[in-house]
């Protein structure tokens, strides 16, 4: 659940800065392999469910700890706040790339393919 996009086609995983760059992009094309794809944002619901129900949870315990609404104002707004913030943090690990439909796919010449050997070999130079 918990863990970050990869190209639908070759499986390359996209780390966290490279998702936020690409989360406004309508297509984006693959530095592995080169083929296009889009965001899948459907899951993005879930971080901000959870935080809601978190910031409720915690609204009400300090509600039921002050008593009275006039004094807690300040304290839920906060809270509220800081829920839709780590909701915001989350995102990025709840879209999904998805292949676009009737795309047909680029083919990597042999040439430029290289095994996990071969760049190993090159970095140990």
């Amino acid at each position: 659940m918990f863990k970050l996009p990869t190209c639908p086609h070759c499986k390359t995983v996209y780390r966290y800065k490279e998702i936020v760059k690409n989360s406004r992009k309508k297509r984006i094309e693959c530095y592995h392999c080169n083929n296009t794809f889009k965001n899948s944002y459907y899951l993005i619901i879930i971080p901000v469910v959870i935080m809601m129900i978190f910031g409720i949870v915690i609204d009400t315990i300090i509600l039921n700890l002050t008593g009275t609404f006039s004094k807690s104002i300040i304290p839920l707004i906060a809270v509220s706040w800081i829920m839709l913030f780590i909701a915001f943090l989350l995102a990025p690990f709840f879209i999904r790339y998805v292949k676009i439909k009737g795309q047909k796919l680029k083919e990597i010449p042999k040439s430029e393919l290289r095994t996990f050997a071969d760049k190993k070999s090159k970095r140990s130079k």
